[in-house]
């Protein structure tokens, strides 16, 4: 059985990077993204316009 996480990504769209909503979706982010990953240094970019393509 294939377990699907979604998260709330708004936050992308916040355009002042120092709003505590971003902050707090940038860690968030970061946090869901490093979770059972054996190299947390390579992270994929979330937001569309780089198709998640791109290294954070």
């Amino acid at each position: 059985m294939e377990v699907i996480y979604l998260m709330d990504k708004s936050w992308i769209n916040i355009l002042n990077r120092l709003d505590p909503l971003y902050k707090n979706g940038a860690k968030e982010f970061l946090h869901f993204a490093s979770l059972d990953r054996p190299d947390a240094s390579v992270i994929l970019c979330p937001c569309q316009k780089c198709c998640n393509m791109k290294f954070v």
